[in-house]
């Protein structure tokens, strides 16, 4: 998958602090590299681990709750940004750090990029902090293939509101890009991502 623009909000690699969460976080996508400690996140109300040696992607204001054992706190590199092409799915995107033989390579450069970008204040590595994250996504999204247990109309609309979010856009709008009736696009919409179109819209805008 081909990364057409990519914005940096934030980035950085750290032991999480004590009262690390991100309940009810309007933020753009998170990209995670687990180094090490013991956390979870729990979406749709199923708590999953996050484990060492794996790489997570959160997609754009994703509904999810992320917690952690404060006495073997989260080690982590991790990216705040937006991109395009958009990145739908009913869950985190996940894969291993063998999943693919140039992901080694890539995190060394990666992580040495952000310390220095990030903790030694060499601002003009931003470019190349953003050039590296987006090679490292082109891979990574041909291997973590989104989920497929959103349904596809939503998952349509979703599309329509990260590729529109800046206008207007109604629920009626929402309803007919998937032909459905608008009390049965919310309630489908809510079943599949656990808020409402007008609340994933708001989240994506402060985003």
């Amino acid at each position: 998958m081909k990364i057409s623009s990519l914005v940096l909000y934030a980035t950085g690699e750290c032991v999480a602090p004590k009262d690390w969460n991100t309940s009810a976080r309007p933020r753009p996508y998170r990209l995670y590299y687990v180094i090490d400690g013991e956390a979870s996140y729990t979406v749709g109300g199923e708590k999953t681990r996050l484990l060492p040696g794996h790489f997570y992607l959160f997609p754009s204001s994703m509904p999810f709750n992320a917690s952690q054992d404060i006495d073997n706190r989260l080690n982590h590199l991790y990216y705040d940004f937006m991109m395009t092409p958009s990145v739908v799915s009913a869950e985190p995107l996940c894969c291993s750090l063998d999943a693919h033989p140039l992901f080694r390579p890539l995190l060394d450069i990666m992580r040495r990029t952000v310390k220095e970008y990030r903790y030694e204040g060499k601002a003009e590595l931003y470019g190349t902090v953003v050039s590296m994250l987006s090679a490292f996504l082109s891979l990574f999204l041909e291997i973590a293939k989104p989920k497929k247990n959103m349904d596809a109309d939503i998952a349509t609309a979703l599309e329509y509101i990260e590729e529109n979010y800046a206008a207007d856009i109604s629920v009626g709008d929402l309803a007919s890009v998937t032909f459905l009736d608008e009390d049965y696009f919310i309630k489908k919409f809510k079943k599949n991502l656990g808020i409402t179109p007008y609340q994933y819209i708001k989240n994506l805008r402060m985003a």
